[in-house]
């Protein structure tokens, strides 16, 4: 006889969300839709351009603000919260039965972190009465400064974190030497994909054919295309195979 499972009222916490495009938001979207299939309760709080499709209730309240999103997102009560990305982390530090997936650049890149109190304040009425080499100097000291804090406030959160995910084993890696805080409740759980993505008659009938679709960024070479085709050239000789990459959108001059 098969367990009844009960069931949750269940917050996912969405900075990148449709319609942006990108694999990260899409599977925030389809991971949304598989857990309100499995009858629970799914509230998805995402940025303000966010769209829902119905299977769960969409909140775009998120401003891409810590601070004042952690506030916004204190108000609403919740079985289980999620943060889809570490960037709200921190929400553990004020909720209960928090869980975090880390992708990878998330892990140090804290485009979405808390600000140091003083830097808007130094901005404001100092900074630009300094010569430029002093300002230049200070402004780097209060950036290392702020992201120091960062690393220990997300280093906090991890701790009171239910429990940390990621997608693969080397992101796994980066994220424990990061932060061992998480070292010893950290998973690795692969991105899964629908149904949809098995289609009948679409294999490709050339012999050890490999595929790449990914978006081509200047700015972002975490994919590490260029790796793959370097490692493959070394092994064109002795191997017959085709590799082809199909890039969503191509920035700068990363495809070259």
């Amino acid at each position: 006889m098969s367990k009844t499972v009960k069931p949750q009222r269940i917050g996912l916490v969405a900075p990148y969300f449709p319609p942006q495009i990108g694999g990260a938001n899409l599977y925030c979207h389809e991971l949304a839709k598989a857990i309100a299939g499995k009858g629970h309760d799914v509230h998805v709080f995402a940025h303000r351009e966010a769209q829902g499709d119905g299977s769960y209730t969409l909140h775009p309240v998120l401003k891409l603000d810590l601070e004042e999103d952690l506030d916004e997102l204190a108000a609403f009560d919740m079985d289980v919260w999620h943060s889809l990305f570490l960037f709200y982390a921190p929400l553990a530090l004020r909720k209960t039965n928090v869980f975090v997936t880390g992708f990878g650049d998330d892990f140090y890149s804290f485009r979405i972190r808390r600000s140091l109190p003083v830097r808007k304040l130094l901005g404001r009425h100092v900074l630009w009465r300094l010569p430029e080499d002093t300002r230049h100097r200070t402004e780097q000291w209060l950036q290392r400064a702020e992201l120091d804090m960062n690393r220990r406030l997300y280093g906090r959160a991890l701790r009171r974190a239910q429990h940390v995910i990621t997608i693969s084993s080397f992101s796994k890696t980066r994220l424990c030497e990061a932060f061992p805080e998480a070292s010893n409740k950290t998973t690795v759980i692969p991105p899964g994909v629908t149904d949809r993505f098995f289609r009948n008659g679409c294999a490709s009938k050339e012999k050890n054919f490999l595929l790449t679709v990914t978006r081509l960024d200047e700015t972002d070479r975490i994919k590490n295309v260029h790796g793959v085709i370097r490692a493959l050239a070394e092994l064109k000789d002795d191997y017959d195979f085709r590799y082809r990459v199909v890039a969503g959108a191509v920035t700068g001059g990363y495809r070259t």
